[in-house]
C-alpha cells in the first residue's frame, strides 16, 4: 500500500473535542447556515439531506466513533498506519484562505473580518498562549523577511500554520511508523496558472517571487494541466516522480534522482519543531534541504512546538456532546449509503 498526500496532514481541522459544538452553534455554524431550529430538526433527512449537511461540516471531527481519537494520536501507533510508503508535501505559500476578493491576505476563514498581520496572530494565539507567543510568531514572520510586504508575510504564515509546519511534523512521525519510507517535498514555482496570478493579487502585491506557489498550485502539474514551456518541464518531472512512487514506492527515476526519504528517528522531543529534510521542487532542479528557516518559524507556533512526541493516547469520546455525536453517526450512515449508490466502498 502507498499513499500520497498534498497540502494536508490529518491534523488540520477541529483539533479539540470541546470545539466540536462550534460547528453547529457559531454564527457561521451548520444550524444557522442551514436554517435548522436545533439538532433534532437538522437530523430530519427529508428537510436536510446528509450531503447538504456534510457540505457545511468541512473538517473531520473526533467524535469517538468514526474518529475514535485525533489522527495525530492514532498515527503514533504503527498498527493504525496502513501505507507501506508515503509521499507528502506542501507549497511555498500554501494559504487556502487568503483571497478575499479585494486582494488582501487574511485568515478569512479562521478569524473572520480580522485583517492585519498582528491582529490575525493575536486572534490565533493571544488568548491561549499570551503576548510572548504572539511576539515570537510576529518576529518570525516579520514583513522585513518578505519584501517589506505584510500581505506576503501573512500568506506564508497562514500556509505554514495550516499545512507546511504540521505536515513536516506528520512526516517525521510517519517516517518512524511506516514499514517503508516517507518522502517529503515543498513545491516552489510560480506558474501563470497560479490563483495568485489569475486573481490579480500578485500584481497588487508588487513583488517578484518566482518561488511563490499557492494552495492547489502543484495539482495542475501532477496531471499535466500546464501551458508554458517552463511549467511543462516541472510537470514532466513531477508526473514521472509521482507515477514511479505509485508503482514502485520511490519518487526517484532514471532521469530524476536526488530525493531521499525522511530519516527514521528524527522526531523532535525537545519542545520545538522537527528538522525535517524536504525535497524542494524549484526552478533549476529539485534539491534536498533541511530548510532551517522553516524549523525556526514552525517552532514559534505553540501548537507545533507542543505537539505530543511520545506514544500516547488521549480518550476523547466522553467529551463530545451526545446530540452532536448522534448527528455525526446519522450523517455517516447516510453518506455511506450515498457513496454505495455511486459505487464507492465506504
Amino acid at each position: 500500500h502507498r499513499a500520497i498526500m498534498q497540502s494536508g496532514d490529518c491534523v488540520f481541522g477541529i483539533t479539540s473535542p470541546a470545539e466540536a459544538d462550534n460547528v453547529l452553534t457559531t454564527p457561521e455554524g451548520v444550524l444557522n447556515t442551514t436554517g435548522a431550529h436545533d439538532i433534532t430538526d437538522l437530523m430530519d433527512s427529508t428537510k436536510f439531506p446528509a450531503a447538504d449537511i456534510a457540505s457545511n461540516v468541512v473538517f473531520p471531527t473526533v467524535d469517538g466513533w468514526v474518529l475514535p481519537q485525533h489522527p495525530k494520536h492514532l498515527y503514533q501507533n504503527s498498527k493504525n498506519v496502513i501505507p507501506m510508503d508515503m509521499l507528502a508535501g506542501s507549497n511555498s505559500y500554501d494559504d487556502i484562505f487568503y483571497l478575499n476578493g479585494d486582494g488582501n491576505v487574511s485568515f478569512a476563514f479562521l478569524v473572520p473580518s480580522i485583517h492585519g498581520l498582528k491582529p490575525c496572530i493575536e486572534a490565533l494565539f493571544q488568548e491561549k498562549y499570551g503576548t510572548a507567543a504572539v511576539n515570537r510568531v510576529l518576529e518570525a514572520y516579520s514583513p522585513t523577511n518578505y519584501y517589506n510586504n505584510e500581505e506576503a508575510a501573512r500568506a506564508q504564515l497562514s500556509g505554514d500554520f495550516l499545512f507546511r509546519c504540521p505536515e513536516r511534523e506528520f512526516a517525521a512521525l510517519l517516517a518512524e511508523k511506516l514499514a517503508g519510507h516517507m518522502y517529503l517535498y515543498n513545491f516552489e514555482h510560480l506558474s501563470e496558472l497560479d490563483s495568485v496570478i489569475s486573481s490579480g493579487v500578485y500584481e497588487k502585491l508588487g513583488i517578484v517571487d518566482k518561488t511563490w506557489a499557492s494552495h492547489y498550485a502543484d495539482v495542475a502539474f501532477i496531471f499535466g494541466f500546464v501551458q508554458s514551456a517552463d511549467d511543462t518541464v516541472f510537470s514532466v518531472e513531477m508526473m514521472a516522480r509521482w507515477a514511479n512512487f505509485a508503482k514502485n514506492g520511490n519518487p526517484n527515476t532514471k532521469n530524476y534522482t536526488g530525493w531521499t526519504p525522511v530519516p527514521k528517528g528524527s522526531v523532535s522531543r525537545q519542545g520545538s519543531a522537527t528538522a525535517v529534510p524536504a525535497f524542494l521542487i524549484q526552478t533549476g532542479g529539485g534539491v534536498m534541504d533541511n530548510v532551517e528557516k522553516k524549523v525556526t518559524q514552525c517552532s514559534t507556533f505553540p501548537n507545533i512546538a507542543g505537539q505530543p512526541k511520545a506514544d500516547s493516547f488521549i480518550p476523547v469520546s466522553s467529551y463530545i456532546p451526545a446530540p452532536f455525536t448522534q448527528l455525526l453517526h446519522f450523517n455517516a450512515r447516510e453518506i455511506c449509503k450515498r457513496c454505495a449508490m455511486w459505487g464507492f466502498v465506504c
